[in-house]
């Protein structure tokens, strides 16, 4: 039977989860938003970077890496670190795994509606794919958060016992 505790740090985690998510969908829309609508030279600086197309094959790498690659490491890393202590840990990797890769997904359209110039990019956008490799993206850095958080919380209680046995 779990006890009470279990729970509590359960909600706590989910509700901190659910702010870091609210708080980087926030302000990526925001830098779509400054992008896209606003005519300062940093806007259009940031506006062409992000509309840049490779020349030789046709793939928008600065687009990928923003919309996709930063987010699902980012936020992966973050709510790994946030599962270090989870006694359930790997259940809960896999739920925040499928969940962010799903709200990064659901943000993509959103962006786009900031550029007139995207408007058929959806028309050809795989989201079966890339829901996918989103899962495998935030599940491996939702490990890698959560196995250095743990490196380090047990190195600081080791040292803190250490400390505590030798007076």
């Amino acid at each position: 039977m779990l006890d009470r505790r279990f729970y509590m740090g359960l909600v706590k985690r989910t509700a901190l989860i659910l702010a870091i998510f609210a708080v980087f969908a926030a302000a990526e829309l925001y830098f779509h938003w400054y992008a896209g609508t606003q005519k300062t030279s940093a806007a259009q600086h940031w506006k062409s970077w992000y509309l840049f197309v490779d020349p030789q094959n046709g793939k928008p790498y600065h687009r990928g890496e923003l919309d996709w690659n930063t987010p699902g490491a980012f936020l992966g890393f973050l709510v790994g670190i946030v599962l270090a202590r989870s006694q359930i840990w790997i259940i809960e990797l896999v739920l925040w795994a499928m969940l962010f890769s799903g709200g990064i997904l659901a943000l993509i359209p959103h962006y786009l509606a900031f550029f007139p110039e995207l408007d058929g990019e959806m028309a050809h956008a795989t989201f079966g794919i890339g829901y996918i490799i989103g899962v495998l993206h935030c599940g491996f850095f939702i490990a890698v958060g959560r196995i250095l958080a743990s490196h380090f919380l047990d190195r600081k209680s080791r040292k803190a016992s250490l400390l505590a046995s030798e007076t």
